[in-house]
């Protein structure tokens, strides 16, 4: 997700704008450490000031890049653990849907063997 030069948004509007991506792409991590973790890390990268224009383009394409991350960490985290912030009803909800799943899965392949 390299922008060149010319379109790549170095603003102050487009930075908060790329903060505010990363903490809301960050809080569908299903765990409360996980999402810890990547608020403290946007606050951190986005702390430091830059004294050239190189440098904030560097590091508004390593922002860039941490988005992309983070993505497909959520991707994978929320097939591996339960979010945290689900109640019990929502948990029992989601076991039934996946059996439910399994069940009309079994019973196409079972459909397809009879043929």
């Amino acid at each position: 997700m390299i922008e060149s030069h010319s379109t790549l948004d170095i603003s102050k509007r487009g930075i908060l704008s790329l903060y505010r991506l990363i903490l809301r792409e960050g809080n569908q991590f299903p765990n409360k450490i996980q999402r810890t973790f990547v608020k403290q890390k946007a606050a951190q990268m986005f702390r430091v000031k830059y004294e050239h224009e190189d440098e904030l383009r560097d590091a508004v394409r390593l922002a860039m890049t941490h988005v992309d991350n983070i993505r497909a960490q959520v991707a994978s985290h929320k097939l591996m653990y339960v979010d945290d912030r689900l109640s019990q009803e929502d948990l029992d909800r989601l076991k039934k849907e996946q059996e439910e799943k399994k069940t009309a899965q079994y019973r196409t392949d079972e459909a397809q063997w009879d043929q």
